[in-house]
């Protein structure tokens, strides 16, 4: 079983991505700890309440097409995050990866992401690893809007993403000076 993390730790994104995929990739494990736990005789009926809770929500439909959501967003943002960070990022690599982003988040507005994708078959399917999935009919289960979802990513991270004119300008004003400063020498 993977270790379920703490979510919004420094490094957020790849802690809360490893948080959604350990409970994505343990999610039969986790069903059946909370059955076992809801129906354990050793407990009294206030401490098998919220493990019969936890099993109705990971069952839901709405819960896993949210997990299969954001396990797909998170794991791009992750991506994203260590490739921000590496040694020989230069100022032109950044602005690709985030453009690239950008576009990538943009298709998944209407087709998702692989994990989504998954999930949407189980919920059509009735079946996710063995847990009978059960279609979501409370007001707290709510389903993510994905197009609504993938366009405020679209719109964060773009309001991040340098416009082409001051990029354009700041390469071209770094350039003006290097030549000048070669004169100097």
């Amino acid at each position: 079983m993977l270790k379920i993390g703490r979510a919004l730790d420094v490094r957020w994104a790849a802690s809360s991505f490893r948080t959604v995929q350990a409970v994505w990739v343990s999610y039969l494990a986790l069903y059946i700890h909370f059955c076992q736990a809801a129906t354990d005789t050793s407990l009294d009926s206030k401490d098998r309440a919220p493990y019969k809770g936890l099993a109705a929500k990971l069952s839901s439909s709405a819960f896993l097409l949210n997990l299969g959501l954001m396990y797909d967003a998170l794991q791009e943002l992750s991506d994203l995050s260590e490739s921000l960070q590496a040694d020989s990022l230069n100022l032109n690599k950044a602005n690709r990866f985030i453009a690239r982003q950008v576009e990538i988040f943009a298709s998944h507005k209407t087709d998702g992401g692989e994990h989504y994708a998954t999930a949407s078959e189980a919920v059509a399917t009735g079946e996710y690893c063995g847990v009978i999935i059960v279609l979501s009919t409370a007001k707290s289960d709510k389903e993510i809007n994905r197009a609504q979802f993938y366009q405020a990513l679209v719109d964060s991270i773009s309001a991040r993403l340098m416009p082409e004119s001051m990029y354009f300008s700041l390469l071209l004003g770094l350039q003006r000076f290097l030549q000048s400063m070669a004169r100097r020498t």
